[in-house]
């Protein structure tokens, strides 16, 4: 596998990705039915840059939605909407991708387990392959941390609920809950979330990336 993760890869130039990618080349055989996936920002996907990346071997991309309302992409400090979200989608799947993940996060501010299920059964109607799905972390340092008092958080119990909430949506729907906080269609699992799981070895590039190769993580 190959992964290109957040930050937002996406902001690459097909120019830019092409240079990375020639660097993994030369120093890697990468096999010929290899899972490899571009995280993407909805807002910052273009027809041309998608067109060099699949051109160059990307065959699974993972879209962060987080929601499907407006209200709790404002409050997460999303620049993109609803909208740039099926734009990109629909982009990517008339380009004949079809391996498709999509990020999305609950006990946000001011959501509503109404609003929570609302987003969990829009996107799976568009029956992607792939649904990642995570609670909200508050990071130290970060404007939702800073403004952590003036903004109404579910409580531990409503994140639970929201929680079981989902798994019990998606199986239903038909995806295959077999990570923690991932869920798939059958033979859809992500091969390089795995990876991790089954204690398998990887090597990350990088700011801030770290590797486990040799037995030495």
């Amino acid at each position: 596998t190959v992964f290109f993760g957040g930050g937002t890869p996406s902001l690459l130039s097909g120019e830019e990705f092409g240079m990375i990618f020639d660097a993994i080349e030369r120093n890697f055989k990468i096999l010929p039915d290899a899972e490899i996936t571009m995280e993407a920002n909805p807002k910052t996907l273009t027809r041309e840059n998608l067109d060099s990346y699949i051109h160059r071997g990307v065959n699974r991309f993972s879209l962060g939605l987080q929601s499907i309302h407006e209200n709790e992409l404002k409050t997460l400090g999303r620049i993109h909407l609803y909208d740039d979200f099926l734009k990109s989608y629909n982009m990517i799947r008339d380009m004949g991708i079809t391996n498709v993940n999509v990020d999305l996060m609950y006990a946000i501010p001011n959501q509503t387990p109404e609003s929570f299920i609302s987003t969990l059964t829009t996107v799976a109607a568009l029956k992607p392959e792939h649904i990642s799905l995570y609670s909200l972390i508050l990071e130290k340092g970060t404007p939702l941390w800073n403004m952590r008092d003036s903004l109404d958080f579910p409580n531990e119990d409503q994140d639970c609920d929201m929680y079981f909430s989902a798994v019990d949506k998606l199986i239903a729907l038909g995806y295959r809950h077999y990570e923690i906080s991932n869920y798939a269609i059958a033979g859809r699992e992500s091969r390089h979330n795995l990876k991790y799981w089954r204690d398998k070895e990887y090597i990350g590039v990088g700011l801030s990336a770290y590797s486990y190769f040799d037995g030495v993580r």
